[in-house]
């Protein structure tokens, strides 16, 4: 199995001296969702401060088990040795602060509920501090090369499958 990481932004990005704020509080399917490689949007503090790397993926047989956790990646990362079975891909989250978590996805009710309800799997918020402070609520799902959910992944005798985890920045401002 390999497992991606992609994050998605808009370019609904407006000024208020001495902050910037991101808007995208749109449905996961709108077609409006730029990735944060695309140049409109891939030069902003919302996306430079937002790499897939920050973010911590696990993969976890379905008992629950940890196999393994590593950081996302845009090229993938490569779970090999999987035997046939049902497998959970997942993005990790912190529970919510004091102190609040810095660089790290953190458990946020309201951040769940609004990106459930827009069409996600889930979602939760985000606060960087290097190089830019800037705080995300963020939204994520997980798709194949289908686009179905991969979540749950099956896997069959010698089988290969992908499954990217999409981050989308639902909300961001910079200070």
């Amino acid at each position: 199995m390999i497992v991606k990481k992609e994050v998605f932004g808009c370019d609904n990005i407006f000024d208020f001296p001495p902050s910037q704020t991101m808007s995208c509080v749109m449905q996961n399917t709108d077609s409006d969702w730029l990735s944060c490689t695309n140049s409109a949007i891939d030069n902003t503090v919302f996306c430079n401060s937002l790499p897939a790397n920050l973010f911590v993926i696990e993969v976890l047989d379905d008992q629950s088990n940890q196999i393994r956790q590593f950081e996302g990646s845009l090229q993938g990362t490569i779970i090999q040795n999987l035997q046939t079975g049902t497998y959970i891909v997942n993005e990790t989250k912190v529970p919510e602060g004091p102190p609040t978590p810095v660089d790290q996805l953190f458990e946020s009710f309201a951040s769940q509920q609004t990106c459930i309800g827009l069409g996600f799997d889930g979602g939760g918020s985000l606060f960087t501090n290097n190089p830019d402070r800037v705080f995300y609520n963020i939204c994520f799902e997980y798709e194949d090369e289908q686009g179905n959910d991969c979540s749950n992944v099956t896997l069959t005798a010698g089988e290969e499958k992908t499954c990217t985890v999409k981050n989308y920045i639902l909300s961001g401002s910079a200070n």
